[in-house]
């Protein structure tokens, strides 16, 4: 009896240790998924109109198009929270960013992007830095622009307006420094700082209207006869005759850009 007792502990420790020996080896898995998605959209807009409390605009382009010196002409930018921030997550409750000029980039292809020139427009740099040439009152060069460069900054004749007091403040948000906004590879000029937040038809949108001031041509503007004054900006302009002996085909033109950007630097955690 004794005998059968030990063979039966022996056998039931056997069992006990299969089972311990096969639960070491079994695994568990948890699937981890993420959708990632912008927390802010921006867009040039046109068309804006209240529907159910909340401003709807339809998408535009940034282009000015062809513009008459001293006439003014006016651009809506929107900047609002992304449906995915407002309906698809619940740790923020806002969005603050930075509101910026930033140098747009000359040239359409990579030959031109890693290209450094002089003051005068000449290629001048034996070891190009490989960021493109993004400059401020960019000389006088050739009239029919090969490489795509502007001529001068919009920003130079342009003002960035808003009605909303949440969407262009001096000061910077706790923490954030106006330097750490300012990449060493493009000219960036700082705005001011905004605020959106969920939650409020009123203030998960912010409205900028660019007001541009169209320059006239140097040369072509006399300050003490003209009504608006010396403090009229010009801009140098390309002359092209077309080889025509028709004036109407003459043309005096510069082309002006920038990029109007937005970015985020920081989320406030929701209550």
């Amino acid at each position: 009896m004794r005998k059968k007792l030990i063979v039966g502990i022996l056998g039931l420790a056997i069992v006990v240790a299969g089972i311990a020996a096969f639960a070491a080896f079994t695994a568990q898995i948890v699937n981890l998924e993420a959708h990632v998605e912008k927390e802010i959209e921006v867009a040039a807009v046109k068309d804006c109109r209240t529907v159910d409390l909340d401003i709807v605009c339809d998408a535009t382009t940034g282009n000015y198009g062809t513009v008459i010196p001293q006439e003014l002409y006016d651009k809506d930018i929107e900047v609002t929270l992304s449906k995915s921030f407002v309906e698809g997550q619940t740790k923020f409750n806002d969005v603050v960013f930075a509101v910026m000029w930033e140098c747009k980039q000359n040239g359409t292809d990579d030959d031109w992007d890693n290209l450094s020139f002089d003051l005068n427009g000449k290629y001048d740099d034996p070891t190009p830095d490989g960021f493109p040439d993004c400059r401020d009152n960019l000389p006088h060069t050739d009239p029919l622009h090969p490489n795509g460069e502007l001529d001068d900054n919009l920003r130079n004749y342009a003002s960035v307006v808003t009605l909303q007091t949440n969407c262009l403040t001096e000061d910077p948000p706790a923490g954030v420094a106006d330097g750490s906004l300012k990449p060493a590879e493009k000219e960036v000029q700082l705005l001011g700082f905004g605020t959106i937040f969920k939650g409020s038809d009123l203030t998960k949108k912010c409205f900028y209207q660019v007001k541009l001031l169209a320059p006239p041509c140097e040369g072509e503007f006399n300050p003490f006869t003209d009504p608006n004054g010396p403090e009229v900006k010009t801009i140098k302009c390309h002359f092209d005759d077309g080889h025509s002996l028709d004036p109407q085909e003459w043309e005096h033109s510069a082309d002006i850009g920038d990029d109007f950007k937005i970015q985020v630097i920081e989320h406030s955690q929701a209550d």
